[in-house]
């Protein structure tokens, strides 16, 4: 397996850099957007009143919804509710999903706030994965899922990165080089995820920008 490379920089120099780059794409983009239409699905339409903070289309077009109050499947008509019960280990670990991704062969790998969970799309059962370690609090939120090599998953936590094989349902953890907090004195924390589209990761660690390769 080869271990990642990662590149740090620091996120203030690297996100004005980012705006300048994108100014004039934004221009251009700007009447290409202004023809787009948009439908407002409503709660009324849905059956659902949550936050959304995640969403995923399977292959035949249906909807996954990550959500405050659970997993929601919409395929454009109606949807259906996935909860959590916290006895049961074929539910959600936590109704709160933070993050979702497609898996070859009809998966769907889902985040919550107290793990990690998966979901079979063709018979809609779900089982739970564990998260290495004794861990606590925001420890154990899941916040982004991202593709790696080898068929791997990165997995950014509330504080650390691991990377998980769906396949043997291991994890390992990503070594971070030492992050500067955005408070002082107090742990750093992981805050975003974005793939490089190579199946590597840009990270957001504290004041920190970090890029890890596939």
């Amino acid at each position: 397996m080869l271990l990642p490379l990662c590149l740090r920089l620091r996120v203030c120099a690297v996100l004005l850099l980012c705006l300048v780059c994108a100014c004039p794409v934004s221009v251009q983009a700007g009447s290409g957007l202004q023809s787009l239409r948009f439908e407002q699905l409503s709660g009324e339409r849905t059956g659902l009143q949550a936050i959304m903070s995640s969403a995923q289309q399977d292959s035949r077009g249906v909807m996954w919804l990550g959500t405050s109050a659970g997993l929601y499947r919409f395929d454009g008509r109606g949807g259906h509710l996935f909860g959590s019960e916290p006895a049961e280990p074929k539910t959600l670990s936590h109704p709160s999903v933070r993050a979702l991704l497609l898996l070859p062969g009809e998966r769907l790998l889902v985040g919550t706030e107290r793990g990690l969970d998966e979901m079979d799309l063709r018979s809609e059962t779900l089982r739970r994965h564990g998260l290495p370690g004794v861990r606590h609090m925001r420890e154990r939120y899941v916040m982004g899922l991202q593709p790696a090599s080898e068929g791997r998953v990165w997995v950014q936590t509330g504080v650390d990165l691991l990377l998980f094989d769906p396949a043997r349902r291991e994890f390992s953890p990503v070594t971070l080089p030492p992050l500067e907090p955005l408070v002082a004195g107090r742990r750093p924390v992981m805050l975003a995820m974005v793939s490089d589209g190579a199946e590597g990761i840009w990270v957001v660690g504290g004041r920190d920008l970090l890029h890890f390769d596939a």
